[in-house]
């Protein structure tokens, strides 16, 4: 139950009638549904939410890839667009007397708490109203008094309060780091055997057990000392060789953060390094991204990669974009329509300032020796795809705005920055990942091959990303394996739906159904979605997941209410949100629910990812024999973000399988 306290405060909120407004993930909106609905009384209110965004973004300042006051990237180049790994932390541990500061000021950057945003979220707006907040726990700390309280039994609370949410992001961040031991899998397995909740058995099996373990994994005692557990590497995993292995029964998935941190050079980011000599005089606060070697922490955003210029221009002009071109839309107001394409004008033509169309300096690992971008940094433009959408949406309406010049020369841009995704090293690499990152790079390459009319190569971008990584992303549970793993488990699955989605839209836009792509294991965006709605988001922001919510309702149909009684229990005002609009029916011509699965396009796609849904709980789980994601053919671990790497044994429990004793 809720305290008397938390009750006060819930019911203070209702009365105080916070409106607020949320951060819009990446999302792909139909140009020629925008044309036809711009008038629909149904979507009147989230309209009118993306106008007022838009004039708050107008009122901001010109974006730019950089300027003359900004840190440069490495080549020296304004032009050239930089970022650094979000999760690197500076570890100087100076050769000398401890406590003795060799900075000018005080401001180097220690760990000290999460006090940034992460990479992969989009940035707070500066919009008047701040994101729609909700406490999942019904206490700012893990505990509290419905802290094991099923999602579906908690109160909703829309408060717009930035605060609340970065106390939240601070007591994720800082909770212990832990890593499994296979050696503790018989005794959690009692633990869970001789536990008892209302709506599972004590011996779970199959997707049941699956979705026990994840909602009670937290309730079984923990080793916490990160640097004397570590879980072995497997033989070679490869993808052709199948086990013995059983569907787990009764044995909880690993804890949150199961996969392991490196430094920049593999070394265990828990090792101490020898000391780095001391300097014989005061350094610059500047002088640690040179001089001091950076450690990993798994999901800690060092505050100060906020510091730089282009990141948060690209993530401002990105929304700044789509925003406006849409307010044109429906209110033919032309200063939106100018704003926007002179906004694109400034980022990416501008030949003073324009960003070269590369990414060869994102998420920089900063420390000793020469510095370089990581594949990573491709992420960091994920908004492309906002960028993409805005101009068609220009287009479509005819803008006198999007001149002919502005469209040769973004053509032009567009093109050499998906040659640059397609055949340099940190491109290629992208596009084998096998986590969120490559779910995200292809969203970029996708809608950059539709701007450019070549609907084949879109098509093909798709397919591949369908065809190889998304087919081990979803257990058949729903579970997503590579995410889950992370330090912050619901977050990171909301962020790959997020991805999926929108290539599944992507997709929709040409007259593909990947909605009813299957995994390995027989699931599709759908089953992923529905997992994640049972799942209690304890310390984190179940705001995530509404926009996924409301895209499956529209894609899939949501015949019994689940969808639409789910999104007005977390978010009674979500009919005022930009995804509403977004995620309608008549926005998605090629997904089931607008077509039925008979009459979908089936033949463009192959055989392989396509299917139905998922077998529902009560009904038997295919026996399907696990075998070790492709990506594990080439390597015994893999990466998944800044320092991340995980391995297939650490992977194996969230598919729901273990191995036989």
């Amino acid at each position: 139950m809720l305290s008397q306290s938390r009750k006060n405060f819930c019911a203070l909120m209702v009365a105080l009638n916070v409106i607020s407004v949320m951060a819009d993930p990446n999302d792909w909106v139909n140009p020629s549904y925008v044309l036809k609905s711009s008038k629909d009384g149904s979507t009147a209110s989230a309209r009118n939410t993306i106008v007022k965004n838009a004039d708050a973004r107008s009122r901001q300042r010109v974006y730019t890839v950089s300027d003359s006051k900004a840190v440069k990237a490495p080549s020296g180049s304004v032009r050239d667009y930089l970022s650094w790994a979000p999760y690197h932390w500076p570890d100087c541990n100076w050769c000398t007397k401890s406590g003795k500061n060799h900075f000018a000021s005080g401001s180097n950057t220690t760990d000290n708490g999460d006090t940034g945003e992460p990479s992969d979220a989009d940035p707070e707006d500066s919009d008047s109203a701040g994101p729609t907040e909700y406490d999942p726990l019904g206490d700012e700390q893990n505990g509290g008094d419905n802290a094991d309280t099923p999602l579906s039994s908690i109160l909703p609370l829309n408060v717009g309060m930035r605060m609340m949410r970065r106390r939240v992001r601070r007591s994720a961040a800082q909770a212990p780091e832990v890593v499994f031991s296979v050696q503790n899998e018989t005794s959690l397995a009692v633990a869970m055997s001789t536990t008892s909740t209302g709506s599972h058995t004590a011996n779970p099996t199959g997707v049941e057990a699956q979705i026990y373990v994840a909602e009670n994994a937290q309730d079984v005692s923990l080793p916490t000392d990160v640097r004397s557990i570590t879980l072995p590497l497997s033989a070679a995993h490869t993808s052709s060789s199948h086990s013995d292995d059983r569907v787990i029964n009764g044995t909880p998935t690993p804890a949150q953060n199961g996969a392991h941190t490196k430094t920049a050079k593999g070394h265990s980011a828990t090792a101490k390094a020898s000391c780095t000599p001391s300097p014989t005089k005061s350094l610059a606060p500047s002088a640690t991204w040179t001089t001091c070697p950076y450690v990993t922490r798994d999901g800690k955003v060092n505050p100060d990669v906020r510091q730089l210029h282009g990141v948060n221009a690209v993530n401002g002009v990105t929304q700044a974009v789509i925003y406006e071109a849409l307010a044109y839309a429906f209110t033919k107001t032309t200063a939106y329509s100018k704003s926007a394409a002179q906004s694109i004008e400034t980022f990416f033509l501008d030949p003073k300032g324009g960003m070269n169309p590369a990414l060869e300096y994102g998420q920089v690992i900063r420390g000793p020796g020469q510095q370089h971008g990581q594949y990573l940094g491709i992420l960091d433009f994920r908004g492309m795809v906002k960028v993409v959408n805005a101009i068609q949406i220009l287009k479509n309406l005819g803008s006198p705005d999007w001149t002919s010049a502005r469209e040769s020369k973004m053509q032009s841009w567009v093109q050499q920055y998906s040659d640059w995704l397609q055949t340099s090293a940190l491109g290629k690499k992208a596009g084998k990942s096998a986590n969120n990152h490559a779910s995200f790079y292809h969203n970029q390459l996708a809608a950059l091959k539709i701007y450019t009319g070549d609907t084949g190569n879109a098509s093909a971008a798709l397919t591949n990303y369908f065809k190889h990584q998304f087919l081990d992303q979803i257990a058949a549970s729903g579970e997503q394996p590579f995410e889950a793993v992370r330090t912050r488990p619901f977050h990171y699955r909301c962020f790959n739906l997020e991805a999926m989605i929108t290539n599944a839209k992507l997709g929709d836009q040409i007259g593909l159904d990947f909605w009813s792509a299957k995994s390995k294991y027989r699931s599709t965006i759908k089953t992923a979605v529905d997992f994640l709605m049972r799942q209690n988001p304890r310390e984190e922001d179940v705001t995530e997941i509404l926009p996924h919510v409301a895209a499956v309702a529209a894609a899939y149909g949501d015949p019994d209410g689940k969808y639409a009684a789910f999104l007005k229990r977390i978010a009674p005002s979500h009919q005022a949100e930009p995804f509403f609009f977004f995620d309608q029916l008549s926005a998605l011509p090629s997904s089931p629910a607008a077509k039925g699965r008979k009459a979908s396009k089936r033949a463009d796609i192959p055989e392989s990812i396509i299917g139905g849904d998922r077998l529902p709980l009560n009904e038997t789980v295919p026996n399907i024999p696990f075998e070790c994601p492709a990506v594990f053919a080439l390597a015994e671990e893999v990466q998944l973000d800044d320092g991340v790497f995980v391995t297939c044994v650490q992977l194996k429990p969230f598919y729901g399988y273990i191995d036989n004793v």
